[in-house]
């Protein structure tokens, strides 16, 4: 696999609406509509980065913060 493109991205979980919006280069805001609960949150924010970027669900992966809302995401195949 090649380098994989690292994102910086501060989630919020239990949002209105799932959306994501970015700030800078490579710096995201992303907002999921379920909780913080189980991971289901962090397994949403991964689908959501997945469809955004048009990479397979697998190709997105937490490196750091899975349990804070500041995360280091590698997305491959970009």
């Amino acid at each position: 696999m090649s380098q994989p493109r690292l994102l910086h991205v501060r989630t919020t979980p239990d949002a209105r609406t799932d959306s994501i919006e970015e700030r800078l280069a490579d710096h995201y805001d992303v907002s999921v509509r379920v909780p913080a609960q189980d991971g289901q949150a962090n397994r949403s924010v991964c689908e959501l980065l997945a469809r955004h970027f048009s990479v397979p669900v697998d190709n997105v992966i937490i490196i750091r913060g899975s349990k804070a809302p500041k995360k280091i995401i590698a997305l491959y195949g970009v």
